[in-house]
C-alpha cells in the first residue's frame, strides 16, 4: 500500500469540533487482497489502513473510501479519509503510514524470484539425480543402510545426533510460513499447511536426492576427509568435467535459499523494529519511499550473513545453534498447549489441527 498524498479538511468551528479529518490519496497492488471492505477471513485494504492508523495514532478511526473494489484488483489514485482527535501534521503521517502498511510493490520481486526458485530447484535436482543414476557407478542399496562408520572419537550413536543437526536444519525453510503470516491470506489455514507441506516435500525430495549421492561414495574415509565431500563424490563418479558442472548447477540453488533467508531475516527485522521490540528500531523499520522495502533491514541481514560466513569453521556452530534454537522455540508452545489441555484448560482447536494427533 502505498500513501500518495494527504491533506487535512479544515473545519469552520475547529474550537467547538476537536476531531480532525484527513484525506488519503492511496496506491496499492491488491493481488494478495480480499478486496477494500473488512472482511473476517483475509486480508483488506481497509484493515491494514486502520491497523498503521492505530499504531502510529494510538486510536481507532473507521476508513472510509470513495469506493469499493474486489479481491485482486489494484488501485492507483483511491480517494480514502479518516477522523482522528489526536493532532498529527500530515507530512508526518505521510512517512509514518508509508512505514506502516505493507511493502506489497518490493514484496512482488521477491516473489517472482522465489517461484523461479522452486522451478529451478526441482530442475537442479531432476538432473543431479539422472545424472548419478546413470553415469555414476552405483553401490548396492545395502550401503545405504550401513551403519557403525564416523570419523569422531565419541560413540557412533552420539555422532549420528549431531550429523543430524545439519540436515535437521534443512528442513528449517517451513519457518518461513510463520515469518509472513502477516501478508498470508486466511494465516490460520494456510500457514500451517505451508509448514507442513515445507516439511514433507524437503523430506521426499531429500531422500530422493541423498540417496543416489550415497550410492555413488566410492569410498567412506576418503568422502570424509575431503574438503567438500558432495564436490568430492561428484567428482570421483562422474570426472572433474561433469562433476564440477553439477556443482556449478547447485551454486544458483544456494543463492536462491540466501535469498529466501535473507528475506524473512530482514522481514523478522522490520516487524521487531516496527513494534519497537529491537535496538535502533528506528533505522530499521523505516521503508524506502521509492521500492518499498525496508533497506536498512534487508543490509543488516545480508551484512549479519556475512560477517558470521568469514570464519569458516563457525558455519557449523552457528547451524547447529541455530537449529537447536529454533527447535526449542516451537517445543516450547507445544509443551504448554498440551500441559493445558491435559488439565482442562484448553480444549478448542484452531481450524487447522490434527485432531487427536495434535
Amino acid at each position: 500500500v502505498r500513501l500518495w498524498r494527504i491533506r487535512s479538511w479544515a473545519r469552520l468551528w475547529l474550537w467547538e469540533d476537536p476531531v480532525r479529518t484527513l484525506k488519503l490519496v492511496v496506491s496499492y497492488d491488491g493481488t494478495g487482497y480480499c478486496g477494500w471492505q473488512i472482511q473476517p477471513n483475509g486480508r483488506t485494504i481497509q484493515a491494514e489502513l486502520e491497523d498503521a492508523v492505530r499504531r502510529m495514532l494510538g486510536e481507532f478511526a473507521r476508513v472510509t473510501a470513495s469506493g469499493r473494489t474486489d479481491a485482486g484488483v489494484h488501485a492507483s489514485g483511491q480517494v480514502v479519509s479518516f477522523s482522528v482527535e489526536r493532532p498529527v501534521a500530515p507530512e508526518r503521517l505521510l512517512r509514518g503510514l508509508n512505514a506502516l502498511t505493507p511493502s506489497d510493490i518490493g514484496i512482488r520481486t521477491v516473489a517472482r524470484l522465489n517461484d523461479f526458485s522452486a522451478i529451478y530447484h526441482i530442475v537442479g535436482v531432476a538432473i543431479v539425480v539422472l545424472a548419478l543414476a546413470f553415469f555414476a557407478p552405483r553401490q548396492p542399496l545395502s550401503f545405504a543402510l550401513q551403519t557403525g562408520f564416523t570419523t569422531s572419537d565419541y560413540p557412533y550413536a552420539w555422532a549420528f545426533l549431531v550429523g543430524l543437526l545439519q540436515a535437521q536444519w534443512t528442513y528449517t525453510g517451513y519457518d518461513c510460513s510463520a515469518h509472513i503470516t502477516e501478508e498470508t491470506l486466511d494465516p490460520r489455514r494456510n500457514a500451517p499447511w505451508g509448514m507442513f507441506n515445507a516439511v514433507l516435500l524437503s523430506g521426499i525430495f531429500g531422500y530422493i536426492l541423498l540417496l543416489p549421492i550415497t550410492l555413488a561414495i566410492a569410498d567412506l574415509g576418503s568422502a570424509a576427509a575431503a574438503p567438500n565431500p558432495f564436490v568430492y563424490i561428484a567428482e570421483t563418479a562422474l570426472g572433474p568435467l561433469l562433476g564440477n558442472a553439477l556443482v556449478l548447477l547447485i551454486l544458483p540453488a544456494m543463492w536462491f535459499c540466501g535469498l529466501s533467508s535473507v528475506t524473512t531475516n530482514a522481514r523478522m527485522i522490520f516487524a521487531f523494529s516496527r513494534d519497537k521490540g529491537m535496538p535502533g528500531s528506528g533505522l530499521w523499520a523505516v521503508v524506502h519511499p521509492k521500492h518499498r522495502t525496508p533497506v536498512a533491514a534487508i543490509w543488516l541481514s545480508a551484512a549479519l550473513a556475512f560477517a558470521l560466513a568469514l570464519y569458516s569453521r563457525g558455519f557449523n556452530v552457528i547451524v547447529s545453534l541455530s537449529t537447536l534454537g529454533l527447535y526449542i522455540s516451537y517445543a516450547i508452545p507445544i509443551c504448554l498447549v498440551l500441559r493445558a489441555r491435559g488439565r482442562g484448560k484448553w480444549s478448542e482447536l484452531g481450524p487447522w489441527n490434527l485432531g487427536r494427533w495434535g
